[in-house]
């Protein structure tokens, strides 16, 4: 899914590594440009914000719901929903049957509530018995 048109806080940044050019959007700069705090927030947070100004585009991420990421500093919780696109989620298992239970979990929830038509695109991807790393690949919505 391409990035939001949106850069509401100024946080699309760039960085060169091996000569090769990249973007980025930085919490730093949203920090910096109006989203006060969000420094404090914790990791599981920074991923969602990070993901929330990656997509802003007013349809499906709002200013608001970016705005709600640093309200709950305050009051540590919110009602606000949120979208959020993870294109691949990793877990450390070492056994993988946690793991693929929560795959089929995933999978029939998903078939019930009628999310994906092509609820069988839930998949693994790669399984690395040595590293016990599981990454599972969750297709974007416009790949169907």
């Amino acid at each position: 899914m391409k990035p939001g048109i949106n850069n509401s806080y100024n946080s699309l940044s760039d960085m060169e590594v091996d000569g090769k050019k990249y973007k980025f959007y930085s919490l730093k700069k949203a920090e910096a440009n109006g989203l006060d705090g969000v420094s404090k927030l914790p990791k599981s947070l920074k991923v969602l914000l990070e993901n929330l100004l990656r997509y802003e585009d007013d349809l499906s991420v709002t200013k608001n719901q970016i705005e709600s990421i640093k309200t709950w500093l305050k009051e540590k919780k919110s009602k606000t929903e949120i979208a959020y696109r993870p294109a691949r989620v990793l877990l450390q298992d070492y056994t993988g049957i946690p793991a693929v239970a929560d795959l089929a979990a995933m999978r029939e929830a998903v078939k019930k509530k009628n999310i994906f038509h092509h609820f069988s695109q839930i998949q693994f991807r790669h399984f690395y018995q040595k590293s016990q790393i599981l990454q599972i690949y969750l297709p974007e919505l416009n790949d169907q």
